[in-house]
């Protein structure tokens, strides 16, 4: 295929021979010539520079364009890459509450912005008229998302509206009803099962890794993880392994390193070392978890979670690339789209803890972090293994996450709390004062184009958002002062009314009860507890009276308080395990 001299240039740059064929369909459909399009092929098989195609062809045409990636760590490593790459393309990151770039879109040619960054760009700037010819969805199947897909959703529908014009490229290795989306997108739907490197996936069960060509293993120890290790450290190979919370990280990333600390060579064990006091200066006083992550390092191993610092996670990610580190310990956000591919991908267990108690994992949640398996450049084929510990789990495993469908992406959009915060949104912005206006903003929806009739949904967001003075009774409506406030804070309207509330009701009030109603917020977890441990917060509750009682859950109230404790003693250094149950 015959392509321009810039893409050319492009491949020579990276060291690429000729497009692959998941690219080549992506020029074929029109990308050059700002067709909008969806992409669905697994991790690895360049759908990163299907993206950067576009928005330097997006530059070369005098326009601008946004990239937009759920994770923080994602976003970054994206970012890090263009600009890197393209010394002279003027970029910008945007991801947290503070940022070492200006807002003046103007002064950049393509910005990289977190989901919730963008969101929060769109609410409280004026982006109309930025120029912006080419948006990124990578992730796109996080539109599916109970608790983050909303967002995602919100910002694409905006854009939509907001710049028309605009081309859009969506991204995913994992999704189902592509056709769908792809019609909501109004954009060329492209599918491929083309990978560089082949991916094995198996399951182990009793010394046994049974997939395409069962694989017996030395049976050394019990444990169905560290034996699969051991003999992993023996054929001397890198894996990743996905715990489902971060506990199970850090304690199993210790007992790797307590097994591969007698076999390092020297020179292992003192770039290890460096590397270990790296992360332990990345803080000027370290924590505790700087000082046990630095200590596992110099064994070969690691743990790697959302709770680590941004500096930390990248030195992890260097040292395993480089091939110090030999296993990370992980939680699943590892295999949102970062560029860290293994020889071996483990998923310790296909259940995990939520607000419902064990659930299974979905199975687009396993292809993600199973994606990650295969180094290009480095292996013909990479290794995926599902531990179950029986004969039922072995059938489950089987029968969902290696011959099963892919879970249909759905919309969140439609749901009561949902609504409430986005037509407030919508007011604040200026340019939806009407009823009409916003009916035709939600009718613009994923959830709309699945069929859903926003008209009750809205009649009850707007007498709610009315009833609680955050905007005007009268159309055209307008945001009050409170309604601007909640809106430019990022919080959910009842949230914001919540702590309203509690500001007005009181003159002065204490350290904990300011916890304790930042701990009653709905973007904060509710802790379950036992029948006898909420009876102890209940009659605690009694010496607590805010006097707006007829805002909040009554259970929301009372198990609130053990959160609100464990901050209190967390910000006086004090333990909180007696908050905990063993």
């Amino acid at each position: 295929m015959k392509v321009p001299e810039f893409i050319e240039n492009l491949l020579k740059q990276k060291g690429i021979d000729k497009l692959n064929p998941v690219q080549e369909m992506a020029i074929e459909a029109g990308l050059l010539n700002g067709e909008n399009i969806l992409i669905s092929s697994p991790t690895a098989s360049g759908k990163t520079l299907i993206a950067e195609i576009a928005i330097i062809n997006a530059i070369k045409n005098s326009k601008r364009a946004v990239y937009i990636a759920p994770m923080r760590a994602l976003i970054s490593e994206k970012f890090e890459e263009f600009k890197s790459d393209h010394p002279n393309i003027k970029v910008g990151l945007f991801m947290g509450e503070y940022d070492e770039y200006e807002y003046d879109l103007n002064r950049y040619d393509v910005i990289f912005a977190s989901t919730e960054k963008f969101d929060s760009m769109l609410r409280n700037y004026n982006l109309s008229n930025s120029n912006i010819g080419c948006i990124v969805y990578d992730e796109i199947h996080m539109l599916g998302d109970r608790s983050r897909g909303s967002t995602l959703e919100f910002v694409i529908t905006m854009n939509k509206l907001l710049f028309p014009k605009s081309q859009i490229i969506g991204l995913s290795a994992t999704i189902s009803n592509g056709e769908e989306i792809s019609a909501w997108l109004n954009s060329k739907f492209i599918y491929s099962d083309f990978r560089p490197v082949k991916l094995n996936k198996m399951i182990y069960l009793d010394g046994e890794l049974i997939g395409e060509h069962t694989k017996k293993l030395k049976n050394i120890v019990n444990d169905p993880l560290i034996n699969i290790v051991m003999n992993l450290i023996e054929e001397k190979k890198q894996a990743l392994i996905f715990n489902m919370n971060k506990k199970s990280t850090v304690s199993t990333s210790k007992i790797i390193g307590d097994i591969l600390s007698n076999k390092l060579t020297e020179n292992e064990k003192i770039q290890l070392n460096k590397i270990s006091k790296e992360i332990l200066n990345v803080l000027d006083k370290p924590t505790e978890q700087c000082e046990n992550l630095a200590e596992v390092v110099k064994n070969g191993s690691a743990f790697h979670h959302a709770g680590l610092l941004n500096k930390q996670r990248k030195i992890i990610e260097d040292a395993f690339k480089s091939g110090y580190i030999k296993f990370i310990c992980a939680t699943p956000t590892l295999a949102l789209g970062v560029n860290l591919p293994a020889n071996t991908v483990i998923i310790s267990s296909i259940y995990r803890y939520d607000l419902k108690g064990m659930s299974l994992l979905p199975k687009m949640e396993v292809e993600q972090m199973l994606g990650r398996a295969g180094r290009p450049k480095y292996d013909k084929e990479g290794n995926g293994i599902i531990i179950a510990r029986n004969e039922r789990e072995f059938d489950l495993i089987n029968s969902k996450y290696i011959n099963g469908d892919l879970e249909r992406i759905t919309s969140s959009f439609v749901d009561y709390k949902t609504i409430e915060r986005y037509v407030l949104t919508l007011i604040c912005t200026g340019t939806f004062k009407t009823k009409e206006d916003i009916l035709n903003f939600l009718n613009y929806t994923f959830a709309a184009h699945l069929g859903a009739d926003f008209d009750l949904y809205l009649d009850d967001a707007l007498d709610f958002l009315q009833s609680n003075k955050l905007i005007t009774d009268e159309s055209p409506f307008e945001p009050t002062k409170l309604g601007k406030l909640i809106n430019s804070l990022y919080l959910d309207p009842e949230t914001g009314i919540l702590f309203n509330s509690f500001l007005e009701s009181k003159s002065s009030f204490s350290e904990f009860e300011t916890l304790h109603i930042i701990s009653m917020s709905g973007e904060l977890d509710v802790i379950h507890m036992s029948q006898k441990e909420y009876e102890k917060y209940e009659e605690e509750s009694y010496q607590y009276n805010f006097g707006f009682e007829n805002i909040m859950d009554y259970e929301r109230f009372v198990t609130s308080i053990t959160l609100a404790h464990i901050l209190q003693d967390w910000i006086n250094d004090k333990p909180s395990i007696q908050y905990f149950r063993p």
